[in-house]
């Protein structure tokens, strides 16, 4: 490390769960999904500053409101419809027809289970890929 250079300890950083009651935390599950560095320049010194990696959690509910495992109809149709053109390029660029039927049978599998199913454009999809 030269001059311009400085190194960060994050440990001094409270875990936002270290700032919540046993009870608080009971009802959320924590999951590490990644560390994270930040490097930056110092602009009043000029020198590069380098943290050290920092592990940062995935806190979720453990038990969701019922309203929020509701799906979007809305999104839920946009997915349809990119996940449809995604199985139609797969399809494309496969050189076996059977396997290519097989692609196109199984995103029709997957609108048809999907709460937009009976959606006019989800079944306008089903006719297109049937």
């Amino acid at each position: 490390m030269d001059n311009n250079e400085q190194n960060v300890d994050m440990t001094s950083q409270q875990s936002m769960s270290l700032t919540q009651s046993s009870e608080e935390i009971q009802l959320y599950e924590n999951q590490t999904i990644g560390s994270m560095t930040v490097i930056y320049m110092d602009p009043n010194t000029g020198r590069t500053i380098t943290t050290n990696p920092v592990s940062f959690n995935l806190v979720r509910d453990s038990h969701p409101r019922n309203d929020l495992l509701h799906v979007n109809h809305a999104l839920d149709i946009q997915r349809n419809r990119v996940e449809t053109a995604h199985a139609l390029e797969r399809a494309m660029a496969e050189d076996n027809y059977r396997q290519s039927r097989a692609i196109l049978k199984a995103q029709v599998d997957k609108i048809k289970a999907s709460v937009s199913a009976q959606d006019p454009f989800c079944q306008k999809l089903i006719k297109d890929l049937e």
